[in-house]
């Protein structure tokens, strides 16, 4: 997400993820209204520019403070109310797409102790041991999700770690084709993301040819195409992708 909620996919969740949290507001999610702040940026005096810098860190600590304490009352919130399962999965995301990885493996331990056969929050916890890089754990828990329900995210996430997964012991690439076709079905006009992993698991498997053709499709179907081109000319390369090069 996989990149990965990988890869295009992760982008698009960390962009829709900030979106949920800020957009329904942190304390309380039918409250429209957020914080926003603002700098004061001054050049009158050295003495100024000090008092200035320090009121900077200040208004900092105190945004995050904040945020901590808003991200603490959604969580009691929804802890409140387990039954609405889809604003837990949103609220996993949009932790996830912060890069506030281990407090969404706190959130997702605690509800899985709720729901422990919950496949969404099993991959969700996936999701963060991957983002940490954590790749046994991330396999282990999108294998769990998949015999769960067929999870199709968790097939793509899991692909996506057998292909580019720099522990040579943990790659498959065949076994990444396979689990990257399964996610993509048949569904006739599959979404970049779901391709960007098809095309990193045939270069695993050293079928360069076919990622190529592959990944320049994800490049002409892909908005932020900067990531997937540098894959592409990898491919062209004839080398593998790696996470985290």
């Amino acid at each position: 997400m996989n990149m990965p909620l990988v890869m295009g996919i992760v982008v698009a969740i960390g962009i829709g993820a900030a979106a949920f949290l800020f957009s329904t507001g942190f304390d309380d999610l039918s409250n429209k209204d957020h914080d926003s702040t603002t700098q004061a940026v001054t050049d009158e005096s050295d003495v100024v520019e000090d008092w200035t810098d320090i009121d900077h860190d200040l208004d900092a600590a105190a945004k995050k403070e904040s945020n901590e304490q808003k991200f603490a009352n959604i969580e009691a919130s929804i802890e409140a109310n387990p039954n609405d399962r889809p604003r837990a999965y949103k609220f996993g995301a949009a932790l996830i797409g912060l890069g506030e990885f281990e407090r969404a493996e706190r959130f997702y331990q605690r509800q899985l102790k709720l729901f422990p056969e919950d496949a969404n929050i099993v991959y969700g916890l996936g999701w963060c041991h991957e983002k940490s890089a954590r790749w046994e754990d991330a396999i282990k828990c999108y294998y769990q999700a998949i015999r769960m329900n067929k999870h199709k995210f968790a097939r793509n996430n899991l692909a996506w770690v057998l292909a580019t997964c720099p522990d040579d012991n943990l790659r498959d690439g065949f076994k990444a084709v396979a689990m990257a076709r399964q996610a993509i079905g048949k569904d006739k006009s599959p979404k970049p993301g779901l391709l960007d992993t098809l095309a990193a698991a045939y270069a695993e498997t050293g079928d360069f040819e076919k990622a190529v053709r592959i990944q320049k499709l994800v490049v002409r179907k892909s908005k932020d195409k900067q990531e997937v081109e540098k894959r592409l000319e990898l491919y062209k390369s004839q080398k593998p992708f790696r996470s985290g090069q």
